[in-house]
């Protein structure tokens, strides 16, 4: 797959091509391209309009210069070591629905129905603003979230509720917390009633996590509104094992010792600029990347410096005693690495997804 990636991109973005793709091949490009993604079709979006969570933007400066080559997001103390995809949800309906007659409690609503069925989710983490109290010495609260199993009636019956997650959290010095609600995602995606969830804070006579003003612009409501980060995994990227994962970097390590000469099997230079596809109204991050690819002779004897197989030194030599018989082992990818995308998806949310296989690493004769 990983070759048809480069082969696919490389006729859009090398400018003597580029210039001679038709309409039409364009047209047929970009949907193998969207298949490669694992998108039905290209987001109708406007990135320059849409809000992006800090949170997210956060979480992808993380991978992208995270210390290992993998797949897997980060979560700390929750379980996302599967996850490869991360979707933000805002609170649906009137933000001043959220206020409730208990002055201690506030009530949200996410609507999760675009999650693509297929993918399988491994955690929910709800993040709220806190308005910081300032003054000396700590200022606890104790925040609690809980899932709406039956809604009340006003004046006549209250609702039944599941606790979810507590946290207590220093208000005269945090900004914000993170709160488990992965049973009630769950829940939902399982077609269970989604009533919302309702956020208590207790211990102070004014709440401090932050619910919208009346008086408040949507510019600074956008940066203060609670977010739910659904993480899923869709099941697509192979799994890694943390030995493959350490001895990627001693790999590297040998493949820049060889190779002097410009003919043999090497890593060849290969930028991929998502503006010049076409695609920068939708993806956030990054512009582009350093995809690479191999090219290059695998002569006979093979050098030791190559990365090959048993199997490819076999080839050569009989390809070198009889070459009608047998062609010479192919230059190609031994090892790749995972890029991530922050983009906007048909639905405006904000998705940060990791792909495996997309950065040639390290080049053999196979």
């Amino acid at each position: 797959m990983e070759w048809i990636l480069v082969f696919l991109f490389s006729s859009l973005v090398i400018p003597e091509i580029s210039g001679s793709v038709d309409p039409e091949l364009a047209k047929s490009i970009e949907s193998n391209l969207l298949l490669l993604l694992r998108m039905p079709s290209r987001p109708a979006v406007d990135r320059r309009k849409a809000f992006i969570p800090p949170h997210m933007l956060e979480l992808y400066r993380k991978q992208a210069n995270s210390e290992y080559e993998t797949v897997n997001l980060p979560l700390p103390g929750q379980h996302t070591l599967s996850a490869n995809t991360v979707t933000s949800f805002f609170h649906t309906g009137d933000p001043a629905d959220s206020q409730t007659s208990d002055p201690s409690k506030g009530s949200l609503n996410f609507d999760i129905s675009t999650l693509p069925s297929t993918e399988g989710i491994t955690a929910a983490e709800l993040r709220l603003t806190i308005s910081a109290t300032g003054g000396p010495g700590p200022h606890y609260q104790t925040i609690r979230v809980h899932d709406v199993i039956q809604p009340g009636i006003s004046g006549k019956k209250q609702p039944i509720l599941r606790l979810l997650d507590t946290k207590q959290v220093d208000v005269s010095r945090s900004n914000g917390v993170s709160l488990d609600i992965l049973p009630a995602v769950e829940g939902w995606r399982a077609g269970k009633p989604n009533f919302g969830i309702v956020v208590e804070v207790r211990t102070r006579k004014e709440p401090a996590v932050r619910m919208r003003r009346s008086t408040e612009t949507e510019a600074d409501w956008r940066e203060a509104q609670p977010v739910l980060f659904v993480y899923s995994d869709d099941g697509q990227n192979k799994k890694r094992r943390i030995e493959d994962l350490l001895s990627r970097r001693s790999r590297s390590t040998e493949r820049a010792k060889g190779g002097k000469r410009r003919d043999l099997c090497k890593r060849r230079p290969m930028r991929i600029d998502f503006s010049d596809v076409g695609w920068s109204d939708w993806i956030v991050a990054p512009a582009g990347y350093d995809a690479y690819f191999c090219d290059g002779e695998c002569p006979f004897p093979l050098p030791e410096h190559m990365n090959t197989t048993n199997h490819a030194t076999i080839q050569t030599l009989v390809n070198s005693v009889k070459p009608n018989l047998m062609p010479k082992p192919c230059c190609a990818p031994t090892s790749l690495e995972p890029i991530s995308m922050l983009y906007l998806d048909n639905n405006g949310k904000t998705v940060l997804k990791t792909y495996a296989d997309m950065v040639v690493t390290g080049c053999g004769c196979i």
